[in-house]
């Protein structure tokens, strides 16, 4: 035979110095991990009734949660997240680290930015384009309505700002 199976076990060597360093790091990663950060009434959802997938076309609770999260963490008039970046439901009752951590999973940056309403009405234009289809760059928001006018190329209409009295506002474009 031309192959043959090498056991593993034959190239792994345990060390009192890497096991110890190996037990420090994933003692701390317990302890954040599993760090209890808040609480949920009912569970938030990503799913429709049926069990389909609504981050990437419509509008969902931990969506709703993270783009509130992120516009809060800025200190920012509006909040928004891509519904492709929105992995899973948080469930209900105590919420750890490490489900804020499983529902937005990947290392983005919070980024602010001053934009005219025009920009705006663009970015959620572009971000609705494929609607209703499922689109990964679909936004969750915060501090903002809209509605998708699907008759016609899935314009944005009704383009509203939350103000400081928390009173939606129509945008200046």
């Amino acid at each position: 035979p031309y192959t043959r199976l090498i056991p593993l076990k034959s190239y792994l060597s345990s060390s009192a110095k890497v096991t110890a360093a190996l037990d420090s790091v994933n003692a701390l990663i317990d302890k954040t991990a599993f760090a209890v950060v808040g609480h949920c009434e009912k569970t938030l959802v990503i799913t429709d009734n049926s069990g389909k997938r609504i981050t990437r076309n419509h509008e969902c609770p931990v969506g709703n949660l993270i783009a509130d999260a992120l516009r809060s963490v800025a200190g920012a008039q509006m909040g928004f997240v891509n519904g492709g970046g929105v992995r899973t439901e948080i469930k209900q009752g105590d919420v750890k680290f490490s489900d804020l951590v499983n529902a937005c999973p990947f290392g983005n940056q919070v980024c602010l930015a001053k934009c005219k309403g025009s920009g705006i009405a663009a970015m959620l234009a572009r971000c609705a384009a494929a609607y209703p289809n499922e689109n990964g760059s679909f936004l969750q928001v915060s501090g903002v309505r809209f509605k998708i006018d699907s008759g016609h190329g899935n314009r944005i209409v009704n383009l509203m700002v939350e103000d400081a009295d928390g009173q939606f506002q129509a945008v200046d474009p």
